[in-house]
């Protein structure tokens, strides 16, 4: 299980959390400020799917 983090930057009035939401995703992030949320995240593959793969979008 992952854990939930939060920080508050006041001065700037900016919140960012992770672990509340997207658990599947192996990172995810959510970025406040105001009435506005920015949602970020990012998964990845353990293996390549074929040996000649280097990039697939």
């Amino acid at each position: 299980m992952k854990q939930k983090h939060s920080v508050t930057i006041e001065e700037l009035g900016i919140t960012i959390s992770t672990g509340s939401i997207a658990r599947l995703a192996n990172g995810a992030v959510t970025i406040s400020k105001g009435e506005t949320t920015l949602f970020v995240s990012a998964t990845a593959a353990e293996d390549l799917r074929s040996p000649d793969q280097d990039f697939f979008p």
